[in-house]
């Protein structure tokens, strides 16, 4: 919580990696906080593979609201597709984030084709996206090449 708290009106901090660290669901909910506030910080990676969907959501208000995050590494953090669900309405009222990594997630066929509606929308800024490793078959990648 101090950390968050820290960086939360810092000027400085660009980026920031702390992968591998298990975060317990207050703070992850201190890191979303610190995201209303922070404009400096251009890319996090935060959790470990216990992060989960439920992670997501509680990062999820911050991630939509932070105006200078461009890019989010969570890779192997036991995303589904159910919490891609979650990053789409991010994406649709973030229209900084530039960058997201989701490698080595279990996002499978419905999760890549929830992710790709999102390339259509208006203000969707998306540039990178890492899939590496993502469980995905055919049907997914029909889904991602139809969008783009």
């Amino acid at each position: 919580r101090e950390l968050c708290d820290s960086i939360a009106h810092n000027h400085v901090l660009n980026e920031l990696k702390a992968s591998g660290h298990k975060l317990e669901p207050e703070s992850v909910s201190a890191f979303s906080n610190m995201l209303k506030h922070n404009k400096a910080l251009k890319r996090l990676a935060i959790g470990d593979s216990t992060f989960g969907d439920e992670g997501l959501t509680l990062l999820a208000p911050g991630l939509a609201e932070n105006a200078g995050l461009e890019a989010i590494e969570l890779d192997y953090k036991g995303i589904t597709s159910e919490g891609v669900s979650t990053l789409r309405e991010v994406f649709l009222k973030n229209k900084v984030l530039r960058s997201i990594s989701l490698s080595r997630n279990s996002i499978k066929d419905e999760g890549l084709s929830k992710l790709s509606s999102i390339f259509g929308e208006a203000g969707v800024n998306l540039e990178r996206v890492d899939l590496s490793s993502i469980e995905v078959g055919d049907v997914g990648m029909k889904a991602l090449g139809s969008a783009l």
